[in-house]
């Protein structure tokens, strides 16, 4: 398979070193799940997009410091890929930034949550379970570092998990459009180094239990398997259909 990279962003100066770029994490991630892949890497966030759509068998996106409604060209590139998308067979997967310009590519609405900074690990529960969603669990905890939410679906959606402080955790924006909000690709390691970096800006009760939740588990493996379980998918059913 031919995964394309969609890059939204570069690791602090700070924590390059140790952590690796968000492409590497992504890599490693995919790779820990056993589905071999060829990886390309665009730089959307410097204008650096793929040719033709079709150039890759499936899309995943990075996070990014930036929000989706922020008024830059790039993220109004980003969105009218997202839109050239939706009209084919081809997967995509947004990660974080790339689950918020998803959404609101296709009508629906991103703001800063009145609930504050969502960090660490924290629980959401699943709400309706797919074919491509195995190992069958009935919740997902993954590392999360954002601000931003998905505030209101885009109609059509197809709403799979959620929780009190995210209600759209992950959705289905169109059969072959899925967003995450929370970071499979992130180490616990790497979240922790991320938010002991936001210090002065996380409020002191929230940075305190988010450094507790980074001592219990996530399900980055898991959810890496769905992502390609996903993939797969759609791979399949290209296949089937050459013949």
């Amino acid at each position: 398979m031919k995964l394309g990279i969609l890059q939204c962003d570069d690791v602090r100066p700070e924590l390059l070193r140790k952590h690796g770029n968000y492409p590497a994490m992504i890599q490693k991630l995919l790779s820990a799940a056993d589905f071999p892949c060829e990886f390309s890497i665009f730089q959307v966030h410097h204008n650096e997009f793929p040719d033709h759509i079709t150039v890759c068998d499936a899309y995943i996106t990075t996070g990014s410091r930036y929000s989706a409604y922020d008024n830059l060209t790039w993220i109004r590139l980003l969105e009218t890929f997202f839109l050239q998308i939706a009209e084919t067979n081809i997967p995509v997967v947004g990660i974080c930034f790339g689950h918020q310009v998803m959404a609101q590519a296709l009508g629906g609405q991103v703001a800063k949550s009145p609930n504050g900074w969502g960090v660490g690990v924290y629980q959401n529960d699943i709400v309706l379970k797919t074919p491509w969603m195995d190992p069958v669990q009935s919740n997902l905890n993954l590392v999360a570092s954002h601000q931003d939410q998905v505030i209101n679906l885009p109609s059509d959606a197809t709403h799979i998990a959620g929780c009190a402080f995210c209600p759209n955790y992950m959705a289905l924006f169109t059969k072959n459009m899925l967003g995450i909000q929370g970071h499979p690709e992130f180490s616990k390691a790497y979240g922790r180094d991320l938010l002991e970096c936001r210090i002065d800006v996380v409020p002191a009760a929230v940075m305190e239990q988010a450094l507790a939740s980074f001592n219990s588990e996530d399900d980055s493996i898991v959810c890496a398997r769905w992502i390609l379980n996903f993939f797969h998918e759609f791979k399949r059913q290209a296949y089937t259909k050459s013949y």
